[in-house]
C-alpha cells in the first residue's frame, strides 16, 4: 500500500468523519433546528480560520510551507475578490437559512469548538 493509500485509509476510518453524528447528516436525519445550530457553530470556525492560517504563515520557517499557506490564505480571502472570501460566502449561506449574522456572531460557542479554535491558535500563534 502506498503512503497516499495508507493516509487515505487512516482518514476514512477516523472517528472525526466516521461517527453517528455525521451519519445522521448523511441520512438526512436532522431537524431544521439541529441543522441551523450546526450552521451557526461551524461559522465560528469559518470566521477564525484565516487568523489561524495567518498565524501559521508568520511562524513557519519553511519557505515552501509558507508558500502553500499563502495560497490557502489567499483562497480563503477570495482569490483577490473580496466578494468571494469564504467567510462572506458562509454568511450568505447563513442568510439563506434565515439566520441573522449578528445572532450567529454573538451566539456563544460550544466549549468544544472554543477549545478547538483556541488550541489551534496556541499551536500556531
Amino acid at each position: 500500500m502506498s503512503f497516499y493509500e495508507q493516509v487515505r485509509s487512516d482518514v476514512l476510518r477516523h472517528g472525526a468523519i466516521n461517527n453517528s453524528y455525521l451519519d445522521r447528516f448523511l441520512a438526512g436525519d436532522v431537524s431544521d433546528k439541529e441543522f441551523r445550530e450546526f450552521a451557526v457553530e461551524f461559522y465560528n470556525f469559518s470566521r477564525f480560520f484565516p487568523r489561524i492560517l495567518a498565524a501559521q504563515l508568520v511562524n513557519t520557517e519553511d519557505e515552501a510551507v509558507a508558500d502553500e499557506l499563502t495560497k490557502v490564505l489567499y483562497s480563503e480571502l477570495g482569490d483577490g475578490s473580496v466578494k468571494h472570501r469564504h467567510e462572506l460566502l458562509y454568511r450568505n449561506f447563513l442568510r439563506s437559512l434565515g439566520i441573522d449574522i449578528h445572532v450567529a456572531m454573538t451566539t456563544p460557542m460550544r466549549p468544544s469548538t472554543k477549545a478547538y479554535i483556541e488550541g489551534m491558535e496556541r499551536l500556531y500563534g
